[in-house]
């Protein structure tokens, strides 16, 4: 990972150079008074450039090794965000339908570029699984209850085989064509969410295929219980004050 690594960051380098004198050129195009059907012509440009360094940051962020890095609060939809920026259109492409549902704005306790690529696998898995089916949709939901939050991922794939049910996440295992995965994917995805304290589980009870991640919220609730205590001893410092002016 550390040589793929420093090799995204070359190729970076390689193409934001030349891409910022496109960027540059293309701005400067869009000042003049042109007809509409140039203007849009150059806005199209303007956004697949855009989308070309979106492509880029994504690599060099997906591509780091992300365990030596301290544990801090983000924002998970910010995680799921960045990360579907990185295989968006090859979905959009395959004709798979990709939806990030979230009525919620957690923030949890990770490395942040650990449990991007543990996302990033669940949606290659999908991919693979689904890809040339009737009708395929991948669906992300995050839910809250009052002592864990509940990421999934789920595709349009009709779930995993009882038979394998106790082989999921053992090294090595796959049941994909060699050329499309090693089977060490999902095993070094539930290492990375058991070393967060967290679970990945797949949900049986889904008539779909359903991988689960379950994010307790008992950090949360130890920060909100003290910034509520330090609050509360605040308050009673200047009212302290307050009375102190008075009398």
């Amino acid at each position: 990972m550390a040589s793929l690594g420093q090799m995204a960051s070359g190729i970076a380098h390689e193409i934001n150079n030349p891409l910022a004198v496109l960027v540059a050129h293309i701005g400067l195009q869009m000042e003049d008074n042109l007809p509409s059907n140039y203007r849009h012509s150059l806005e199209r440009m303007m956004g697949v450039t855009n989308r070309i360094s979106d492509i880029v940051k994504g690599l060099r962020f997906i591509a780091r090794d992300g365990s030596h890095e301290n544990k801090q609060e983000v924002s998970l939809n910010k995680i799921i965000n960045q990360t579907l920026t990185f295989c968006n259109e090859k979905y959009k492409k395959s004709g798979i339908s990709l939806v990030f549902n979230s009525i919620i704005e957690p923030s949890v306790y990770c490395r942040e570029v650990q449990i991007s690529q543990v996302i990033l696998n669940l949606l290659h898995n999908s991919f693979d699984a689904i890809e040339g089916t009737n009708n395929p949709w991948v669906e992300i939901n995050c839910l809250e209850n009052n002592t864990h939050l509940e990421l999934s991922v789920t595709d349009s794939g009709q779930g995993i085989s009882p038979g394998i049910k106790d082989k999921l996440f053992t090294p090595f295992f796959t049941t994909k064509s060699t050329d499309k995965g090693t089977g060490i994917g999902l095993s070094i995805s539930q290492g990375i969410i058991k070393d967060h304290g967290w679970e990945l589980f797949v949900d049986f009870n889904c008539i779909n295929t359903k991988f689960v991640i379950k994010i307790p919220l008992k950090r949360r609730n130890k920060n909100h219980l003290n910034s509520m205590y330090f609050g509360a001893l605040a308050i009673g410092a200047e009212l302290s004050v307050a009375a102190a002016a008075v009398f």
